[in-house]
């Protein structure tokens, strides 16, 4: 099979577009940023389920951060999954944990400060990608 050099694929398409600030934050995929504001289509084509362009910023984050999308600070590192989404209690964090991740190699470092006692304890959790 004859690959044509035109050909893009969807994550170098991606790329060229620029991330989208929300407060202090960058969101980098802009499919995902349209399915949390417009919708998602349903049986009969048309989009439901999205929050509207005038949505409040945290509620947008939180859906964001649900569906898995790369969030990035103002000092461009990005933010863990999870920060503004409490998967196991199924509803937005209130208030947010913001927490980075860090990638080295083919492992992944989340470092998020917890606060044990009087003193706030450093925990590192080391992921396999």
């Amino acid at each position: 099979m004859i690959k044509s050099k035109t050909r893009r694929t969807n994550n170098e398409i991606k790329k060229d577009l620029p991330p989208i600030a929300f407060g202090d934050f960058f969101l980098v995929n802009n499919e995902k940023v349209d399915r949390v504001i417009k919708g998602v289509p349903g049986q009969t084509g048309e989009l439901i389920g999205g929050l509207g362009e005038n949505a409040p910023i945290e509620q947008i984050l939180a859906l964001y951060d649900k569906t898995g999308g790369l969030i990035l600070d103002k000092e461009n590192r990005k933010l863990a999954h999870g920060c503004f989404w409490d998967f196991q209690k199924k509803k937005p964090k209130d208030p947010p944990e913001i927490a980075y991740r860090d990638d080295i190699g083919p492992k992944t470092i989340n470092i998020r400060e917890e606060k044990v006692g009087d003193k706030p304890k450093r925990k590192a959790k080391i992921e396999e990608e």
